[in-house]
């Protein structure tokens, strides 16, 4: 049994590309105390939070291998959260206009055996010039407000905004690494 420990409907989406048998389960996690409540690397934080959702996953579910992820978005040394509405999300969008960020992707497989395997991804993401208008366009066109960086790349309207991307995995954007994830689940 695969358990793919999240809620998001983006994640769950991609993940169902794979074409295998999964169920979901939301875990609940205080992820501002690994965010915010320490000094690690934002590469280190993302591969916590994946693990540790898949913790918590792995009480519930004993006896599956937990897929777990999370993704953190950074300009400079500032994390960019979840804007959470449409005025947050324009005001975020245009803090990176024009501007490069890094998003970090992170997933983990906890196996039942308790064994760990996890990978990284980070995208270099360089976005056009926006103005006011321009963000406020494609915020009430794609409402990107639950996404980390407040875009959605896999939109077309959300790859415009980009000037260019440099990742290995290109689908790691969306959330989920779908290479290391067939790699590993032996798909």
């Amino acid at each position: 049994m695969i358990v793919l420990a999240t809620e998001s409907p983006f994640k769950i989406k991609q993940f169902q590309t794979l074409n295998i048998d999964f169920t979901t389960y939301s875990p609940k996690l205080d992820e501002n105390s690994i965010q915010f409540g320490s000094d690690l690397s934002f590469e280190i934080k993302a591969i916590e939070l994946a693990i540790a959702k898949a913790k918590v996953a792995k009480k519930i579910y004993p006896a599956a291998i937990i897929v777990a992820g999370d993704q953190i978005a950074a300009n400079d040394e500032k994390l960019l959260v979840k804007p959470g509405n449409p005025e947050c999300n324009i005001r975020q969008l245009l803090l990176l206009s024009g501007q490069t960020h890094r998003l970090y992707t992170a997933n983990a497989i906890l196996y039942p055996n308790g064994e760990i395997k996890s990978h990284l991804e980070v995208a270099v993401m360089k976005m056009h010039p926006l103005s006011e208008l321009e963000a406020r366009k494609y915020v009430e066109e794609d409402e990107p407000w639950m996404c980390v960086g407040g875009y959605k790349y896999e939109t077309t309207a959300g790859a415009k905004l980009f000037k260019s991307v440099e990742v290995n995995d290109k689908e790691s954007i969306q959330g989920m690494c779908i290479n290391f994830l067939i790699q590993k689940l032996r798909i």
